[in-house]
């Protein structure tokens, strides 16, 4: 016997798999002129309201508006402040200061998350610029609508 075709580790090889790359925001653009252009759009904005929603504090909002392309009505956010029906006038004055409190501490949280919302809309259109080749961004500026919604 010459030893040929013997393995001493019983047929198994060392085989290893490469682990799969991990894609990070860096891999994802938008692009123009390209026939994959059109699917790699969907993959792109998909990972970027992802994106949005994982590292954003209230991510939730602006990525929804971006999915939906619509703007959220932030008056819809804001409470209601009720007003006690009891007959007894100390309890009916006891119930309202309670109302006022909990109004006031929803309101305090609702102008927080409005605030919260418009400094993400500027991360958003940054990030998104951020993402545009060089020829999209040059696409996006000769267009008229670039000139309506500049926000540097």
């Amino acid at each position: 016997m010459s030893g040929q075709g013997v393995n001493l580790r019983g047929g198994r090889g060392n085989h290893r798999r490469p682990s799969p790359q991990v894609k990070t925001i860096n891999d994802y653009y938008f692009y123009v002129g390209s026939n994959r252009q059109a699917s790699d759009y969907e993959t792109t904005i998909e990972y970027i309201v992802n994106h949005i929603k994982k590292t954003f504090d209230e991510g939730n909002d602006v990525a929804e508006a971006l999915r939906t392309l619509q703007a959220p009505n932030t008056d819809k956010w804001k409470p209601t402040l009720y007003a006690s029906r009891e007959p007894d006038p100390d309890m009916k004055t006891l119930q309202n200061k309670q109302f006022e409190h909990e109004y006031k501490a929803e309101l305090n949280e609702t102008l927080r998350r409005i605030r919260t919302y418009r400094n993400n809309m500027y991360k958003a259109y940054a990030l998104l610029w951020d993402r545009c080749a060089k020829a999209m961004q040059n696409l996006q500026c000769t267009a008229e609508i670039y000139a309506i919604t500049n926000f540097y």
